[in-house]
């Protein structure tokens, strides 16, 4: 106890975010980090593969294709190409353009996105026109805004070194998802990104008014909602610019699609070995899994819709689960706080791994240290002092 950062670790498949859990059917494995006891979630139907990939700067992960005699030769590449195995035909991939017209030059951009259906965005294209560059993404559910010069609020997808293409055109970054996967977003959310260089060499244009919606001046989507963003130098705290649009291209399939292809995937779950170091929170996981910041004690939770909990992440978490609620979960937690301060509190999530919501469970208690998860789905919570008594909660409100 007494650790003020929130992790949640997932096990990545072939076609996944490495911070969105998309299935109810899940079995759970509570794990011990340095930052917190969490507890990580592992599709039920996922087995052991065989192709290496090299997890970029995260430590690696092992991947294979499930194999049967009816399976074609070319398994993989359909898979990459999203058959429909039913039907016989490829989905083709959709894109938005924001725009190409550049007229300013800047190491990176924020800029935010609202998806207007469940869309899973495959790669990005930029602006640029420079031999050879290092491009890295970040992403965050909600808003950039607030979080400009906040590293660790963001999740890190990716980098891929690149040669420009020219001014103006389309500069292909896919790499950089190769690892992570499709970033998934449902429909009305809102997703930031941030992609920088290291140098002044993305192409971008000066903007008018920042967070207006722009991208009908450009080319009309009908999935995606584009907003004027900023520009960053590099390192993001040596100063912010507004407005700008940034210049790129997304690429994105429909979350059926996505469903469809990544239901075949498998990985390899390598139990204890800690062997993925995440570098910017110095810390380690297994093989297969990644890592990302969720909630941090005493701050407001950050919330999918682009709004924030209406109170601050409780102090010294302690005892926890993961409970299913509605189409998601609950990560439900002690606090250790002292002197009638501690409590329960839940952290909700959606089917995607989207926190939803953030919840007083039970109040006026002490030293909530140690609980437990019962065969009817509610909570033991205990108070650990002379006095001390353990309390029953029901997630999901219905036991009485």
């Amino acid at each position: 106890s007494g650790y003020d950062s929130l992790c949640c670790c997932w096990f990545q498949d072939s076609q996944s975010v490495l911070n969105r859990e998309r299935r109810s059917n899940m079995t759970k494995m509570k794990l011990l980090l340095p930052l917190l006891a969490i507890s990580a979630i592992l599709p039920a139907h996922h087995v052991i593969g065989s192709e290496d990939i090299n997890h970029d700067g995260h430590g690696s992960i092992r991947r294979g294709l499930r194999r049967d005699s009816a399976a074609p030769a070319d398994a993989a590449s359909e898979r990459k190409e999203g058959i429909n195995r039913d039907k016989g035909k490829a989905h083709p991939s959709q894109s938005f353009t924001s725009t190409f017209a550049s007229d300013t030059t800047f190491a990176g951009n924020m800029f935010d996105i609202v998806a207007r259906d469940n869309i899973a965005i495959t790669s990005m294209a930029v602006n640029t026109y420079v031999d050879s560059l290092r491009v890295q993404v970040y992403t965050r559910a909600g808003s950039y805004g607030g979080f400009e010069n906040d590293l660790s609020a963001w999740e890190y997808v990716g980098e891929t070194t690149v040669k420009g293409r020219r001014m103006d055109t389309p500069t292909m970054i896919d790499k950089a998802f190769k690892e992570y996967g499709p970033i998934l977003i449902r429909r009305n959310a809102r997703q930031a990104f941030y992609i920088t260089t290291d140098g002044p060499f993305l192409r971008s244009t000066k903007g008018t008014n920042e967070g207006e919606e722009i991208y009908s001046n450009y080319r009309e989507s009908a999935d995606i909602s584009f907003f004027q963003g900023v520009g960053k130098r590099y390192p993001m705290t040596s100063g912010t610019h507004s407005a700008r649009i940034w210049n790129g291209m997304i690429q994105y399939r429909s979350m059926d699609d996505i469903e469809r292809t990544a239901s075949l995937g498998e990985v390899t779950f390598r139990r204890g070995d800690l062997a993925v170091r995440n570098a910017r929170l110095g810390i380690n996981v297994c093989t297969g899994m990644s890592v990302r910041v969720v909630a941090r004690a005493n701050r407001r939770v950050q919330l999918a819709d682009g709004t924030t909990s209406n109170m601050r992440f409780h102090s010294m978490p302690d005892g926890a689960a993961i409970f299913p609620h509605d189409d998601g979960y609950v990560y439900v937690s002690n606090s250790e706080m002292k002197q009638g301060l501690g409590g329960v509190y839940g952290l909700y999530f959606d089917q995607y791994g989207n926190v939803v919501d953030y919840k007083l469970m039970l109040s006026g208690t002490t030293r909530n240290c140690g609980g437990g998860r019962t065969p009817w789905n509610t909570w033991i919570t205990c108070e650990e002092y002379g006095r001390g008594q353990c309390w029953q909660i029901d997630p999901k409100n219905e036991i009485p």
